[in-house]
């Protein structure tokens, strides 16, 4: 992509709207400021980076992190010279590898975007408008932006960069929706601090929202017993020793995926299924960890992804999402280690189950657990406090968000067929209900995931801008970006 004509707009400043204005700067560069509208106070921190939580932790080693594929070392660099380093004595795990705080990622970021023209630079390059955009409309050449207090602004490019919704409020859920003792979103600023620290907790979820969650509460001293539940109960596996970075692009570099090499390009989920497990077998069989198996499924995920025809999408994100994102996503050896020590410890308990009914009475809050099928089964529970841990939500239909109902209202964008974000073509233009797209709009990131697949990490997110822009996942000709663990 060359550089774009006219104002440029970015809608969302957390992680994929922060690095895209600075790789356009670095690649595109504008002649005009280039507007991120995000209504937090700091860009680049977005969702996932935004915790002060000091066992709040990256999933994979350091050396993932860099902004610039180009130069793996970047951030790590940065780390050990802005004292972030010299700050955090538990920061390398009992694997030697380095797992730095998610905090420290979100001063990286803000260190990038000054000196790339972004605040608190004066140069004016990257421009923090924190009002919400509500509204986009074609206008003649340009698209124009409506924002939260009635400015409408004219742009010749936007790009669509915001992430995932709220989190849901399961159903049997809602008649505590209002109720302080329930929180809905453990993200939100001062979410937890409504958790007494007397009393058993209920998290409704076993992902990495619920273990960051736990780590906040044993962190805290969290006195009454945490229940952690899901309707298949998987917690997150823990992190193992990762290759080096050079064995990562060295394997990332190969024309054709370890898996594909392997097992070819399977068109139905059962095959798919099969092949990951033989390889986990043979990997276990020679002494390997079953991470390096995993990975090679992973690494192969946009070519499979492409070719799964959109049933066997909706039925891998129905049926298998869960199952996937356990041994794709999971723990730091900081907080695997958290989480091990308060189960042995009698106060944190996962458990396959799901909740039937809620009501809040004076005593706490009761809710009606079933362990299987059928609901009659259920016994009921008095909770000090619930925590929905189900995560954010990435459905477009219906989304309280106000720009995408709106995309979705003027024809301008469609959620993608599988459901999970907006529908978009190979160039991440979103597809109008008519079938045609705009080459003035573009959308990236987790928008995406629907078309794209995994599309949630750093190294994902950072290739798919710099392809878009550059032609290159490493912002150059015959590039290529590591894989993420």
């Amino acid at each position: 992509m060359s550089a774009p004509g006219g104002r440029i707009a970015i809608v969302g400043g957390g992680f994929t709207g922060a690095a895209l204005a600075i790789h356009l700067v670095r690649h595109a560069r504008p002649s005009g400021a280039i507007t991120v509208f995000e209504p937090r106070a700091r860009l680049g921190a977005g969702l996932a980076y935004s915790t002060d939580d000091p066992d709040h932790r990256f999933n994979g080693p350091i050396d993932l992190l860099s902004l610039f594929p180009d130069d793996p070392a970047h951030f790590e660099r940065w780390y050990h010279a802005s004292g972030e380093r010299a700050a955090d004595p538990q920061a390398v795990a009992a694997t030697g590898q380095l797992y730095c705080r998610r905090a420290a990622f979100a001063r990286y970021m803000a260190a990038q975007l000054a000196a790339h023209g972004g605040p608190p630079s004066d140069t004016g390059a990257i421009v923090h408008d924190r009002r919400r955009v509500v509204d986009l409309e074609r206008d003649g050449a340009a698209l124009t932006l409506t924002t939260d207090d009635g400015t409408r602004s004219a742009f010749g490019q936007v790009f669509l960069c915001t992430s995932f919704e709220p989190p849901a409020i399961p159903g049997p859920l809602r008649p505590l929706a209002d109720d302080p003792r329930f929180v809905v979103d453990p993200w939100a600023p001062g979410a937890l601090d409504r958790v007494p620290r007397e009393g058993d907790v209920l998290l409704v979820g076993t992902a990495l929202t619920a273990v960051d969650v736990v780590a906040t509460l044993m962190r805290r001293g969290q006195r009454g017993t945490v229940t952690a539940i899901s309707r298949r109960g998987l917690l997150p596996r823990p992190q193992d020793v990762l290759p080096s970075m050079e064995a990562r692009i060295a394997k990332f570099l190969r024309p054709t995926p370890l898996f594909v090499e392997r097992h070819g390009v399977p068109h139905r989920l059962p095959a798919i299924v099969r092949a990951v497990r033989a390889d986990i077998a043979e990997a276990r069989r020679r002494g390997r960890p079953w991470q390096d198996a995993f990975d090679d499924l992973r690494d192969a995920g946009p070519v499979l992804w492409a070719a799964l025809p959109v049933a066997e999408r909706r039925r891998a994100l129905r049926h298998l999402r869960a199952f996937y994102d356990a041994h794709r996503y999971r723990m730091a050896p900081q907080l695997a280690a958290i989480v091990e020590h308060a189960q042995r410890a009698g106060r944190l308990t996962f458990a396959r189950a799901r909740c039937v009914a809620a009501e809040a009475t004076a005593a706490g809050l009761v809710v009606r657990l079933a362990e299987g099928r059928p609901a009659a089964t259920a016994g009921a529970r008095c909770f000090a406090a619930i925590v929905n841990c189900t995560g954010p939500t990435s459905e477009v239909a219906g989304s309280r968000n106000p720009l995408l109902a709106a995309l979705v209202a003027r024809g301008l964008a469609a959620p993608d067929p599988t459901g999970a974000g907006l529908g978009v073509d190979a160039a991440c233009r979103p597809i109008a209900a008519d079938g045609g797209t705009d080459p003035r709009l573009v959308a990236f990131g987790p928008l995406t995931r629907g078309r794209f697949g995994d599309l949630t990490a750093i190294p994902q997110i950072n290739a798919q801008i710099l392809r878009t822009l550059t032609g290159s996942a490493l912002g150059r000709p015959g590039g290529a970006a590591p894989t993420n663990a």
